[in-house]
């Protein structure tokens, strides 16, 4: 009989980082956390003109549908970007992109 292999246990909040890079999805599971977690960094009313559409290597990027908001968005970046790192334990955003597209408007709701 062949003598067993011990190996360790580790957490999965230690290894699934790892995994997820390694299957190339970690930016899209990141972008997913940040678009569940937007209405409440921005507020309701914020995020019903806005649309989180893309992450990657720090940089979010996020479609308004109202020109007003784009530079009042844009003088709160730093704020919204500690805001999801708070909440979002190991997402690494670094920058916000806000863009003007009047034809976007946000993901309804999944039922």
């Amino acid at each position: 009989m062949a003598p067993s292999i011990i190996r360790p246990f580790y957490p999965l909040k230690q290894i699934l980082p790892q995994c997820l890079a390694d299957l190339g999805i970690a930016g899209k599971v990141c972008l997913e956390q940040i678009r569940n977690v937007w209405p409440q960094i921005v507020g309701h009313n914020i995020s019903k003109y806005t649309q989180v559409t893309g992450y990657a290597k720090g940089k979010l990027a996020v479609q308004i549908n109202e020109p007003g908001w784009k530079d009042a968005l844009e003088s709160q970046a730093a704020t919204i970007v500690q805001k999801i790192n708070t909440r979002l334990t190991g997402t690494a955003v670094t920058e916000i992109s806000f863009s003007y597209h009047p034809s976007v408007k946000p993901p309804r709701k999944q039922r």
